[in-house]
């Protein structure tokens, strides 16, 4: 059974690990989202007709698609907010990749 299981491990494709990682730090993206629209007291947290989905808690700008890419958008614009500069915690960075880890790892569990 141990074979079996490092031999998976091994033959793991390049592509599905990429694309693990991608879903990971996307699903951590959206967790970050709605906490942090939950502990602002926001309603309708999970509303997917609204016109402002992602917008920044700060100057209320709403965000573009290259805004909203995670890990990439932190650091090409430096954690900050790319309209009003503001910053953005490290700990969103933190949760992306670990998400995405997350993500490998169940991967290497189940596939």
């Amino acid at each position: 059974m141990e074979e079996i299981i490092q031999s998976l491990r091994n033959d793991l494709p390049w592509l599905v690990t990429i694309t693990l990682f991608l879903v990971g730090t996307t699903l951590g993206s959206y967790a970050i989202t709605y906490w942090s629209r939950y502990k602002a007291g926001m309603k309708n947290i999970f509303d997917v007709n609204k016109k402002d989905k992602c917008f920044c808690f700060n100057c209320k700008t709403k965000l573009k698609l290259v805004d909203m890419i995670p890990i990439f958008s932190y650091f090409f614009h430096r954690g900050k907010c790319h309209y009003c500069k503001c910053s953005i915690g490290i700990s969103t960075l933190f949760c992306e990749l670990s998400c995405g880890l997350i993500g490998i790892a169940i991967g290497l569990l189940f596939f």
